[in-house]
């Protein structure tokens, strides 16, 4: 049996073949295209021996290989960095080696048969995956637009957030986007309490 580990990268995959019984390596580097795809394929197709592929989970890169790999019949199993780096200890062995696919492919060697092959995710999953991460990167974008206009609003007009309780508030929005400076709130008094006013909760009264 040789224990083959992947290392994925934004452009590239790297390869380690290991050979337990002489306890010697073969490093392969391959483009993440289709190219590099059908290379890595023909070569695991040349193996005389029985192989068993372990990838490092690596968010979006790693789904092309894992992928590719599936739809060929070739069996994958998925191991974090922190599951890697904990069977390395586990056995006494230190995660020394700076190729990540040495270390995929010695921890594979090293747990045997008791890891399973993975499966793919169905596409809903997938996706699901996809709006989770963007709905999360949203949200630090959000956060930290918030806290550039409650900066800026603390040095040029203090007194607004007294009448705002968040900086999200429609009525806050509407303000700032037709008069975004203090000296044209001032200068238009009578247009500012107009627009103030025709929100609801928002009197007349309480627009002056």
């Amino acid at each position: 049996m040789l224990y083959i580990g992947i290392d994925v990268s934004v452009d590239n995959f790297h390869v380690a073949i290991y050979y337990p019984d002489s306890e010697s390596f073969k490093l392969l580097s391959f483009p993440q295209s289709r190219n590099g795809f059908d290379d890595f394929k023909s070569i695991l197709l040349s193996l005389d021996d029985e192989v068993s592929i372990a990838l490092e989970v690596a968010g979006s890169y790693s789904h092309n290989p894992f992928s590719f790999l599936k739809n060929h019949n070739f069996n994958v199993i998925l191991l974090c960095p922190y599951a890697v780096k904990n069977i390395l200890k586990a056995f006494s062995k230190s995660k020394t080696d700076s190729i990540d696919a040495k270390n995929i492919a010695l921890s594979l060697c090293l747990l045997g048969g008791n890891l399973k092959p993975s499966c793919t995710p169905p596409y809903d999953i997938l996706s699901l995956r996809k709006l989770v991460r963007f709905r999360a990167s949203l949200t630090t974008s959000l956060s930290n637009l918030q806290k550039q206009l409650r900066n800026a609003l603390r040095y040029n007009m203090p007194e607004i957030l007294k009448f705002f309780k968040t900086l999200s508030s429609r009525v806050l929005i509407s303000l700032l986007s037709n008069y975004p400076s203090r000296k044209q709130i001032l200068s238009r008094e009578k247009e500012v309490i107009k627009l103030l006013s025709s929100f609801k909760k928002w009197s007349e009264e309480k627009a002056r």
